[in-house]
């Protein structure tokens, strides 16, 4: 059968079946090729479990971070090392506050890796609190904004400390990401209960400066002649988010957290500190900028004269995984462990800070 669609459109069916497709204003032909029906199949979502690694000499118990009534409900553990209490403890604080204990975030699924960060710790002797952020796992939703963040902190910090396992004097705290800033707020407010603070891919600058940058480093992938109307507008843009005027669309969820982190100077909290630092970076991370930012933190730590470990890994991204390339949010769903490396010396600094007997500056 031949039919003209009166279109300029030819369509040949044979058997009941189209065939092919002709335009002749466009020299377009499209032409059904015979050929078996291809063998394929859909995977279902990937799943992320979580189980203690082979060999693991560390139990778990489940707990519940006390809070206000008017708090969201926050569920969490504590990983238990063998042996004789008390023992030296860490609170892990996490980036996105968008993942649970384990450090799985999404849809799509994503191993962020920080259990694998964890379990060594308590697999080295630290008894270690991790918990679902509010929303994630097992944890009530509420209120997202960096405060919250911090009010979840400050609660996971007190159930810490009161573990009858946990050497009150030796609990530091490790904080990825922008769990990085509020780990230091926590010790500049919680002086006396945090013996150190662990850095990992924490930005240094100014949040606005970090927005900032990388608005900039998108423009290099467009057209020069589009570049600086782009240019304009993401500066128009960024210029109302901060000063509160209006939100663009795709960040009003987030608009509460923005405003709250706009506030916070990173080298400011670090000059505060009277007790020993470490600043951990990829040299891959292209959320954190591995020079500007671990700059800004080093050099508030020297001026105040802290006692302070820098570690600069070349072929790491924000995550401490090993990237052969270029580093981009895709690369994040893909299965891959976090470096051995870095979490080693991670594991070995939060044994030198947390010796007994050692003295805090």
């Amino acid at each position: 059968i031949r039919i003209d669609t009166g279109l300029g459109e030819l369509l040949k069916l044979e058997g009941g079946r189209l065939t092919s497709v002709s335009v002749a204003d466009t020299q377009l032909d499209i032409v059904a090729i015979e050929s078996p029906w291809p063998d394929f199949a859909i995977e279902a979502p990937r799943r992320l479990v979580y189980a203690p690694p082979p060999g693991a000499t560390f139990s778990i118990r489940e707990l519940e971070l006390p809070g206000k009534p008017d708090e969201p409900r926050l569920a969490g553990e504590v990983l238990l090392p063998p042996g004789g209490a008390p023992h030296p403890a860490v609170l892990f604080l996490s980036a996105t506050g968008q993942e649970d204990r384990h450090g799985f975030a999404g849809p799509p699924a994503v191993d962020l890796g920080s259990h694998e960060i964890t379990d060594a710790l308590a697999q080295a002797g630290f008894v270690v609190l991790r918990y679902d952020e509010r929303g994630r796992g097992e944890s009530e939703a509420g209120e997202f904004g960096f405060l919250a963040q911090l009010t979840d902190g400050k609660r996971a910090l007190a159930t810490l400390l009161v573990q009858p396992e946990v050497d009150p004097n030796r609990v530091i705290v490790v904080g990825h990401g922008e769990g990085g800033l509020r780990a230091l707020v926590l010790a500049n407010e919680r002086s006396a209960d945090v013996a150190a603070v662990g850095l990992l891919a924490t930005p240094g600058r100014r949040y606005e400066d970090v927005l900032r940058a990388q608005a900039e480093a998108t423009l290099a992938a467009l057209a020069p002649e589009t570049r600086e109307a782009a240019r304009r507008e993401q500066r128009r843009m960024l210029d109302d988010l901060v000063a509160g005027r209006a939100v663009p669309t795709e960040l009003q969820a987030q608009a509460r957290w923005l405003r709250e982190i706009f506030a916070v100077r990173p080298a400011d909290l670090v000059a505060r500190l009277r007790i020993p630092l470490l600043i951990a970076q990829g040299d891959k991370d292209f959320e954190v900028d591995p020079k500007s930012d671990v700059a800004a933190l080093h050099a508030a730590a020297k001026k105040a004269k802290l006692v302070v470990e820098l570690r600069r890994y070349a072929d790491l991204d924000h995550l401490f995984k090993t990237e052969s390339g270029r580093s981009e949010p895709a690369r994040y769903v893909e299965r891959r462990p976090v470096d051995p490396r870095f979490i080693g010396e991670l594991v070995a600094w939060a044994k030198r800070v947390t010796k007994p007997g050692r003295t805090r500056r």
